[in-house]
Formats: structure tokens, sequence, C-alpha cells
């Protein structure tokens, strides 16, 4: 059980500066203990000189003591004429942080408020999030595969969206044909194109009744952007200022 034997790429991998670190040491002590007892049990099965272990997830440790998570294959062998075993093992950490990675956008994914659909470069959808359910009121098994003009029931040229800005304010309609003002964002991918549509439906709502109520004042209310330019004026403001 005692390393006679570290390549370069093993040197490496255990955190080492040399293989002298690391050769006459048993190999447990570089092993997690929760890994030990299945990579004995996976050991114990060869018999014959040759015989190798299916590949298995481990966790090894670097001299250090921080944990490497690693793909190993065992293989029964000789070294110097007497039964040796040879431990092949793969790095798995940049692997291991890309699939949590891909697990945490999955999940942002699932749970955002705002639609995300990804389409082709032909605008096809191949991606149809709960929220885009949601908001379009259209599960993802009638999604998938219409062009984006028909899932959203509207006209949406996504390069032209891109090549202005990426940004546009359009009128969206439900599976059951309810008006949605839908705010679009349109990233343009490798592959395709990404849709990040923001329902504005219930600010619309909130902006018309705002208009309604102020058009009625008898005192002048104008509404300016972050830049000071007038976005609205009432009646009686225009009335007021002439």
């Amino acid at each position: 059980g005692r390393v006679v034997y570290v390549n370069p790429a093993g040197v490496r991998g255990f955190g080492a500066q040399s293989s002298e670190q690391l050769v006459g040491r048993v190999i447990t002590e570089q092993v997690h203990p929760d890994s030990i007892a299945s990579m004995l049990a996976r050991i114990s099965t060869l018999r014959e000189q040759g015989d190798a272990s299916p590949p298995a997830e481990a966790v090894l440790l670097r001299l250090d003591g921080s944990p490497i998570d690693v793909e190993a294959v065992s293989v029964l062998t000789t070294w110097n004429g007497k039964p040796a075993y040879q431990v092949i093992f793969r790095d798995l950490t940049e692997q291991k942080a890309a699939q949590a990675t891909l697990h945490y956008q999955a999940a942002l994914v699932d749970h955002v408020s705002d639609a995300i659909i990804a389409t082709s470069t032909t605008g096809r959808v191949m991606s149809w999030n709960p929220a885009a359910e949601r908001i379009y009121r259209r599960p993802a098994a009638r999604a998938l595969g219409l062009p984006i003009s028909e899932a959203v029931d509207a006209d949406v040229e996504l390069a032209n969206i891109v090549s202005d800005g990426g940004m546009s304010y359009a009128t969206h309609r439900s599976a059951d044909g309810s008006p949605l003002h839908v705010r679009m964002s349109v990233t343009a991918m490798e592959h395709g194109y990404v849709l990040l549509c923001s329902d504005q439906t219930a600010r619309r709502r909130a902006e018309q009744h705002f208009q309604t109520v102020v058009t009625s004042f008898r005192d002048g209310v104008v509404v300016l952007d972050a830049h000071g330019t007038p976005q609205f004026i009432n009646p009686a403001a225009l009335r007021i200022l002439g």
C-alpha cells in the first residue's frame, strides 16, 4: 500500500513539489476517509494481472490536506517483479465547479419572474422557462419548436432588435389572446438568441390609471425623466404654462 512511483501529473495533483514527497507514503494517507472503504473494495475485486476497476469518483487529499475530486481507475500490475496496483486518476475539480454553476444557473432560470426564452438562429424556440409558461400561459411542450413570433403571438425580428440596441417594448399575447405589454431584451449567442421578457402589463395598467386620474386634476402635473425631459403633461399644466 505504499507509493513507489508518481508521474508529474500526479505530483501536481497532490500539490507536491516533487515525487520524493509522495514516494514511500501509505496511499490511504492521501485518500479522504469517506473514500477509503470504497477504494479498498474496488481493489479487492482485482484478481488477475491486467484486471481494472471501473471508473469511480473518489476524494483524494493534497499534501496540504485540501480535498480533490477525482475519477480513479485501479489496475492490478507488477512493479519490479512484484504485485502492485497502478492507480490512474483524473482531476474533476473544474468539471464539478462547472456542474455546480450549471445547476445554479438552471435554478435561477427556473425561479426568476421574467420569461427566459432561447431560440435557434432561425428563431425557433429551443428553451422556455417556467416563468414563460406563466406569462404566456403556454406550457413548454406547446412552445418548443415554434417560431418565436408564433410563441409570443407578435412580430419579433430578433436580428433587428439586437442591431437596434437589444431592447424592445412590444405587445405580445398569451395563449388565451390576452394582451401583454412586454419589455424584451435580446442577446445574440453563438447558436441563436436569448430573450429576457419582462411582463409590464401591471405597470402599464398603473400608468394608464395614473394618467386617467391626473388628467382630471385642476392642478398642473408634469412627469419628468431622469434628465429633466417631460414625459407626461396633464391638461391643467398645459393651460397654466400656456
